[in-house]
């Protein structure tokens, strides 16, 4: 396959809620990354927008339920291998392969062949092993902040 033909590589943007991700992204997109259509509203936590895709956050919180975890990401446990071990709550099991599949999916409906694209949620630092599995030509940012900034 041509490089013409391929998806732009990804920027995976991630950090820690409250680290400046939201500021990164919206700079980023004004300089041409596509972060996606669906993004989430901003709000009184965020007036200026959030700048995340709502199909990736959507993704990471249902993996995080399923897993018995806090949709909001507080966690040190690894999602993936909760759900592997068969340690999540008592929603419909997710396996590994369906994770692999609907990641495939979100890849495909949101890659870009034209501009550089991709996505930013501070869940995302729970995944950064699946990410890279699933797009191993993409690149992350990391954010950090210090937390009593």
């Amino acid at each position: 396959m041509s490089a013409v033909n391929s998806p732009q590589p990804a920027l995976i943007i991630t950090g820690m809620h409250r680290s400046g991700t939201s500021l990164v992204t919206s700079l980023l997109q004004s300089a041409g990354l596509d972060v996606g259509r669906e993004m989430l509203p901003a709000d009184h936590g965020n007036p200026k927008g959030y700048f995340e895709n709502q199909v990736f956050l959507q993704f990471h919180r249902q993996v995080l339920t399923a897993a018995g975890l806090s949709d909001v990401g507080w966690t040190l446990e690894d999602p993936i291998a909760r759900l592997e071990s068969g340690s999540g709550n008592n929603s419909p099991q997710l396996s590994t392969e369906q994770l692999m599949a609907q990641a495939q999916q979100l890849i495909q409906e949101n890659a870009s062949m034209v501009r550089p694209w991709g996505w930013k949620d501070p869940r995302t630092t729970l995944f950064l092993d699946f990410w890279q599995q699933q797009l191993p030509e993409a690149r992350f940012l990391l954010l950090y902040r210090a937390p009593w900034e």
